[in-house]
């Protein structure tokens, strides 16, 4: 079975579900933007940090799909997506 998984950036709370379907599965996972350790920290966290994990190791991956900055959408679950006209 092939399986596609689109989603905004590697979250490290998925990662033992996408090795667990890479194991039984043809899994690509797909991400939108791939943080680094300042967006992590803009992103809310207020310090700069890498996960303790590797978040991209276990199951293939597909370099980013579409990098758009926060201020080019309208809401930020929109972030795999073309910015909507304003």
């Amino acid at each position: 079975m092939r399986l596609a998984v689109v989603v905004s950036h590697p979250i490290q709370y998925y990662v033992p579900w996408y090795r667990a379907r890479a194991r039984v599965s043809d899994l690509e996972v797909f991400f939108c933007h791939r943080q680094d350790a300042a967006d992590q920290a803009a992103a809310g966290f207020g310090v700069e940090f890498e996960w303790d994990l590797p978040l991209l190791d276990g199951y293939r991956t597909i370099a980013t799909v579409l990098k758009v900055k926060r201020s080019q959408v309208d809401w930020p679950a929109t972030s795999c997506s073309p910015a909507s006209p304003r």
